[in-house]
């Protein structure tokens, strides 16, 4: 069977615009700080679920952190074991995880958060189902796997619709609970969806690919700050322009996952180095990680790589400017994390 390549493109995040949810963000946010350390009382959670009709997400101290990288030679030399892994197959080229470039480069990592493409409408016809269940019946009991992430400009391109999307997840969740069920794992299945999404970009709207719980057991954010650079800014930096902390950049995403009950959690994050302050790119990872623990985010990947709209890479540093360092304050921010 014909497999799909994936179209990736980073699209610049926008400044938020409203979201709608159960709760404002200053609401969720002090509802989150209300109950850190009293998830031990049942009824204190349930009285508060009560109150607002939302389910309430408590802290995850245990949250990886990881990430993505276009140069793991880089990356484990200047950062050292993760947490967890994030790896992309463009199509479905592997027949079980022991033949994927995933475990060939980090063999029994922690934890994988995994991304492939198979056609939907082939899917939803149960076309890929054994296929399927091979190889998930063969991943680590606690993988974290996802398709077609980030669906919506293939979505726009017509490639395939926004209701086989949703159907094929349906019907990939339920032989990911199969896998489960046999050995006793925790796999979840991850719907990818990027940051100015949740934001109104192009008039996009979450409630468009979100399948679900039945389709999904977390939603996930691939979150990048405003890439506003001038003619004279070098790639992987920024003038600064516009920049939001990273709290506030995924304040919006953890407020959907609230209103449809899901979980949630960060599959790529990326920063350029502000030329006007050089401390920012840092504060802006260490702010997201916080933000990430503080409201029980399944886990936070850095996007250790570059795209169209930036080169979000770790190893930027300044001054001077363009430097690289394989101990920049991004760098230490991301070490930090998972030491943490």
């Amino acid at each position: 069977m014909a497999t799909f390549g994936a179209i990736l493109v980073d699209v610049e995040a926008r400044p938020a615009e409203g979201v709608p949810a159960l709760l404002a963000s200053e609401e969720l946010l002090m509802l989150s700080k209300k109950i850190r350390g009293l998830v031990a009382s049942p009824i204190l959670v349930l009285a508060l679920v009560a109150t607002t009709g939302a389910p309430v997400h408590a802290a995850n101290p245990d949250m990886p952190v990881g990430a993505a990288s276009k140069d793991w030679t880089w990356f484990d030399a200047a950062v050292g074991p993760a947490e967890i892994y994030r790896n992309f197959d463009s199509g479905f080229h592997y027949p079980t995880w022991a033949t994927t470039q995933a475990r060939a480069l980090h063999p029994d990592a922690p934890r994988y958060d995994y991304s492939f493409n198979i056609p939907p409408a082939q899917a939803v016809a149960g076309l890929w189902d054994a296929r399927l269940r091979t190889f998930v019946q063969s991943t680590p009991r606690n993988t974290i796997l996802s398709i077609w992430h980030e669906p919506e400009q293939e979505i726009e391109a017509k490639l395939f619709s926004a209701a086989d999307f949703k159907a094929m997840m349906v019907r990939f969740k339920g032989i990911v609970t199969e896998a489960n069920a046999l050995d006793e794992g925790t796999r979840l299945v991850s719907v990818v969806l990027m940051v100015s999404t949740f934001t109104g970009f192009k008039n996009r709207n979450p409630d468009t690919y979100w399948p679900g719980l039945e389709g999904a057991d977390l939603i996930a954010v691939d979150a990048y700050g405003s890439p506003t650079r001038n003619s004279v800014t070098p790639p992987g930096y920024t003038n600064g322009r516009n920049w939001r902390t990273g709290d506030v950049l995924l304040t919006p995403v953890y407020n959907f996952a609230v209103s449809k009950g899901a979980q949630w959690g960060v599959s790529e994050f990326g920063y350029l180095v502000d030329t006007t302050n050089f401390d920012h790119k840092a504060q802006a990872i260490s702010q997201a990680v916080a933000f990430a623990r503080e409201n029980d985010a399944v886990m936070f990947e850095y996007f250790d790589s570059f795209g169209s709209r930036g080169d979000w890479r770790l190893r930027y540093a300044a001054p001077p400017i363009p430097s690289t360092s394989t101990t920049s304050p991004a760098v230490l921010a991301i070490k930090a994390a998972i030491a943490e």
